[in-house]
């Protein structure tokens, strides 16, 4: 196994020395988050083979971050639970979250990496990445939009303006916040964000037949 990116949220700085010093010869990329708002800002922003959550963490805890990754970010991404106990109820509660597989605290380090490499040859979750949005489908695995029987590929800059605007569907979303979730605050010295739209809406209404983005003046954008 090789090239893995691993996102770990726990807010245990030795834990999180342990598991990087576990993982230096295995060839898996490390991630920390201490907390779970930093975990769902570095999911939005970055892109991740696995998701590790500690249950312990503090400003948005596992259960909740779970269910964000799912139900807003319609994200796929495999998430391993780490529990602090072997409770019945809070492992049901963690499947029905959308967690992949629950490793119950303390564990062997070793455990831990079989179980990462075997959900990781899973790969993500099918159907999690898919939203309806009036007649439309968006697949966020496969990076397309579709219309009955009418399909487009989009390519990262397409989806990821798609997505946005998806996520705060009905609402409008003003040119700045779709900036600052697009380029997460390192935006471009000449935004493009313009033409990227545009060539988005030119490409969507010739393929499907009508536009789904509208511009609302002096407000934003938002789908159709």
């Amino acid at each position: 196994m090789s090239n893995i990116r691993v996102l770990i949220a726990d807010r245990c700085i030795q834990s999180t020395t342990q598991l990087s010093e576990q993982f230096a010869e295995n060839n898996i990329d490390l991630d920390f988050a201490y907390h779970g708002i930093s975990a769902l800002e570095l999911m939005i922003k970055n892109e991740y083979d696995i998701l590790i959550i500690d249950s312990k963490i503090t400003k948005l805890d596992a259960l909740s971050l779970t269910k964000k990754m799912r139900q807003q970010l319609f994200s796929s991404v495999p998430i391993i639970l780490l529990a602090a106990n072997d409770e019945l109820t809070y492992k049901i509660e963690g499947f029905e979250a959308g967690v992949d597989d629950i490793l119950v605290k303390p564990y062997a380090p070793q455990e831990l990496y079989y179980r990462l490499k075997a959900v990781s040859k899973r790969g993500p979750l099918r159907g999690i990445g898919q939203q309806e949005i009036n007649d439309l489908l968006v697949d966020y695995n496969a990076s397309t939009v579709s219309r009955g029987d009418r399909k487009i590929k989009l390519h990262q800059m397409q989806m990821r303006i798609i997505k946005v605007l998806a996520q705060h569907y009905p609402n409008t979303v003003s040119r700045e916040v779709l900036e600052q979730e697009i380029w997460a605050g390192a935006l471009p010295e000449s935004s493009p964000l313009r033409t990227h739209i545009y060539r988005l809406r030119q490409s969507i209404k010739d393929q499907l037949d009508r536009d789904i983005i509208s511009t609302v003046y002096a407000k934003g954008y938002r789908l159709a």
